[in-house]
């Protein structure tokens, strides 16, 4: 993110895994060394800055999205016209 400050980021499905363990890769990146020779400030401050889309399928966790990021950072997200669980044949 250093390297490329105007990038923009959109994590799909609230950001997945990587929008709420926040704390454990922070965690990590404090008490591992290893975990600080790429990147230089806590791995949360890096995903302040990424964008999330709103299909959380909770309205508690996209409250904690919203709370945690701010609202600038979520996004109206869709997955149409894709149905979850139809199986979609490519050709």
């Amino acid at each position: 993110m250093e390297r490329h400050p105007g990038l923009k980021i959109v994590l799909p499905h609230a950001g997945g895994y990587l929008a709420h363990y926040w704390a454990r890769m922070d965690h990590a990146w404090r008490a591992r060394a290893d975990c600080r020779t790429v990147i230089k400030k806590a791995p949360s401050s890096y995903l302040k800055k990424f964008y999330f889309d709103t299909i959380a399928f909770d309205p508690e966790m996209l409250r904690n999205l919203i709370d945690k990021y701010g609202p600038q950072q979520v996004l109206l997200g869709t997955d149409y016209p894709f149905d979850m669980g139809r199986r979609t044949r490519w050709v």
